[in-house]
């Protein structure tokens, strides 16, 4: 996803759900932090067919959806493409390769990649977001988009640490995992059609630093932005042959 891409957020939560009281402040803060940040440099190594890399990212929407009710529970990865497409009627947006959607679920709501529930989301499940893209019959721009289930139910499997930089584990959390997709979309944005390791689609970027923090402040941060603080996790850097929260 080259040049400056627009991020695009979507609080799906039908009446009746539940999300932490600073969870969507803490997100969109990180929104606008992480766009030139050193974490974000790091992908500009990774360029496309005509020499172009990511450059940047701003937020340019957020959307509470609170009248869409939810499938079911588990849902499926349809549903979450549906809401994709409501998301975009309802304001207007569009789909494009510099574009990227993403979907946070409320509390209590699972996610699951097949009808048969084999790999879902969850306190049991498989795994805690990931990213993808789509394209309608008969169009050219893909839908690049993100699934993000609430790793507040999951932090043990999600974070898996007993500090909170923000003090919300559950958007801490989230921002943690969110970093992971949204860096992992940037350069592979059309899975697995761009950068990879041996592994194919789960071998990201991502991928080989999952839950990898480096150095942890005192304050439960790795890396403070404009004053805020965050946890995130690190990503492949090709110029040193390991995981950085800086680069290249």
């Amino acid at each position: 996803m080259t040049g400056s891409v627009q991020v695009f957020e979507i609080f799906w939560e039908p009446t009746g759900s539940t999300v932490d009281p600073s969870y969507h402040d803490l997100l969109t803060r990180y929104f606008t932090d992480v766009g030139t940040s050193p974490l974000y440099q790091n992908n500009t190594q990774y360029t496309d067919s005509t020499g172009n890399a990511p450059q940047s990212s701003a937020l340019a929407a957020t959307w509470v959806d609170t009248t869409t009710p939810y499938p079911a529970n588990p849902m499926l990865d349809s549903d979450i493409q549906s809401e994709v497409q409501n998301a975009v009627a309802m304001n207007g947006w569009a789909p494009s390769i510099d574009n990227i959607f993403f979907v946070y679920l409320a509390s209590s709501e699972v996610l699951c990649f097949d009808a048969a529930h084999t790999a879902c989301s969850g306190p049991n499940g498989q795994f805690c977001a990931y990213h993808s893209s789509f394209t309608l019959a008969g169009g050219n721009d893909p839908f690049i988009y993100s699934a993000m289930p609430y790793d507040g139910d999951t932090l043990n499997g999600c974070y898996a640490l007993n500090t909170s930089p923000n003090n919300d584990p559950a958007a801490d959390a989230e921002i943690s995992t969110t970093s992971h997709e949204q860096m992992e979309a940037a350069t592979d944005p059309v899975p697995p059609s761009g950068w990879v390791g041996v592994n194919g689609v789960s071998d990201e970027i991502g991928d080989k630093c999952a839950y990898q923090y480096l150095q942890i402040n005192d304050d439960g941060s790795n890396v403070n932005w404009n004053g805020n603080p965050y946890i995130v996790q690190s990503e492949w850097d090709n110029n040193v042959t390991g995981c950085a929260l800086a680069g290249p």
